[in-house]
């Protein structure tokens, strides 16, 4: 879990700017940057900046394609759904199970 503030420092690093940049931005100094930079470094197991947005940005990656599966599953789930209640209705109207017609078309032949 990070902080506010190595949120902030993050977001910066992320987006390519300096320590010297990052202070100026935050109002504080870049001694602190690289304070809360190396924290950022020990949370996520990485020993540099590069390191640092590869990992945060690969993990957004994989977020967005975790979300994107499932919500392919739930649209799959849906129209499973939505064949199971159309076969089921059409047995009732029918008054026959499909195991029964491909037996009669089986007997037929």
């Amino acid at each position: 879990m990070l902080t506010g503030r190595e949120q902030q420092v993050l977001d910066r690093v992320c987006q390519g700017l300096s320590n010297k940049k990052i202070a100026q931005e935050l109002g504080v100094s870049e001694q602190a940057v690289k304070a809360h930079i190396t924290r950022l470094f020990l949370k996520y197991s990485v020993e540099n900046r590069a390191g640092l947005v590869a990992v945060v940005v690969g993990g957004a990656e994989r977020v967005r394609v975790l979300r994107e599966r499932d919500a392919r599953n739930d649209e799959l789930e849906r129209r499973i759904d939505t064949l199971i209640a159309r076969n089921e209705e059409l047995e009732r109207h029918l008054g026959t199970r499909p195991e029964q017609i491909v037996a009669a078309a089986s007997a037929a032949d």
